[in-house]
């Protein structure tokens, strides 16, 4: 069985790389802009 310390730390360090996904996922909210996707766009 896992030291509850080690687990609660694995726990915690997934939290946070979590959080700062969402952090950075909304930064690029002006990018997803459906006007603009050239890779979408038809020749």
């Amino acid at each position: 069985m896992p030291d509850l310390t080690e687990l609660f730390g694995e726990i915690e360090e997934r939290l946070q790389t979590a959080g700062m996904m969402q952090l950075l996922e909304s930064g690029f909210q002006e990018w997803n802009d459906p006007e603009e996707d050239v890779c979408n766009a038809q020749s």
